[in-house]
């Protein structure tokens, strides 16, 4: 479901960002997120895979500064570019599905011409990424802020009114409905995010593709 509805999310996306009349039908995208399954599934696929090879580097540098401090300057560097090889992948599976739902191109020939896309684009395409991670750190202290006023402070306080009122099932009560209401806000903001980050990035997609953007970087040195 997932998988497709990120499909469906491209399509809607690249259809808004081509007319800008009106939203298109959502069960056309779905059914074009079904027809291309496959594809985006692989896709995510090869991204997971190449994210968890460079993590497996950083880990491993990270165990030999165990063994010797000197090995601190090759975990910051396999971090680093764990971090970067990550991001490029991430960017160029958007380009791809954006390939993929928009010019119906196979799997590898997408991943071709996200890579040409890059490539031309490079400037766009990282202050982007490094946004997208930013924002994604912001999300991150957003979810411990929520841990600790959405669950744990309704469940001390729990703990402090049985002290006052014995009755056991009244701090089982408190901890499901915080838990519930903790995972609610969370699953709402995380599911906001990823359609904002899926239509940026589609957005970014279309506007590339007809060779109409510019990052801001170029645009200051121009000046």
């Amino acid at each position: 479901v997932a998988t497709v509805c990120q499909g469906a999310l491209v399509y809607a996306s690249a259809k808004y960002m081509s007319f800008r009349l009106r939203l298109p039908n959502e069960g056309a995208a779905w059914h074009a997120g079904v027809k291309h399954f496959w594809k985006i599934f692989g896709l995510n696929i090869l991204r997971k895979v190449v994210i968890s090879t460079t993590a497996a580097m950083a880990i491993t540098a990270l165990a030999k500064i165990s063994v010797s401090a000197g090995h601190t300057i090759l975990f910051w560097v396999a971090f680093i570019a764990a971090l970067f090889i990550g991001m490029i992948a991430s960017i160029m599976l958007m380009y791809a599905i954006g390939y993929v739902m928009v010019e119906e191109y196979g799997f590898w020939a997408s991943v071709k011409s996200a890579w040409l896309l890059l490539w031309k684009h490079p400037l766009v395409s990282l202050e982007t990424g490094l946004i997208t991670l930013g924002l994604n750190a912001i999300l991150l202290a957003f979810t411990l802020f929520a841990v600790l006023y959405l669950f744990l402070l309704p469940s001390i306080l729990g703990t402090y009114l049985l002290t006052w009122l014995p009755i056991p099932v009244l701090g089982t009560i408190i901890s499901i409905v915080s838990y519930g209401f903790f995972l609610a806000v969370i699953m709402f903001v995380g599911a906001v995010f990823t359609v904002w980050t899926i239509s940026i990035w589609t957005y970014l997609f279309a506007k590339m593709h007809q060779g109409a953007m510019r990052s801001s970087i170029s645009r200051l040195l121009k000046r």
